[in-house]
């Protein structure tokens, strides 16, 4: 998801978690932090329209949900993990 008025985007990189990254200059764009998820792959997000949660499906075992209102240091809040 990339929030243009801010210049940030927010990945779900496998098994890297969360990326919050600086989009404002394309030809240099910096990693504002890096949230792991306990060796889960995240497969997919969806940020609130305040953009203070994120969702990360995971690939077969559920899902986390973390706290983005500070882009250098997400937490995660919630997660909820089915093993199967």
């Amino acid at each position: 998801m990339i929030n243009k008025e801010e210049n940030v985007a927010y990945l779900a990189s496998g098994p890297r978690g969360l990326l919050i990254l600086d989009i404002s200059d394309y030809s240099n764009i910096k990693l504002l932090s890096k949230t792991s998820l306990d060796l889960y792959s995240s497969e997919s997000i969806t940020v609130s329209k305040d953009e203070e949660l994120a969702v990360l499906g995971l690939r077969f075992y559920g899902f986390y949900i973390l706290d983005i209102r500070d882009k250098t240091s997400p937490k995660v809040i919630y997660k909820y993990i089915t093993y199967g």
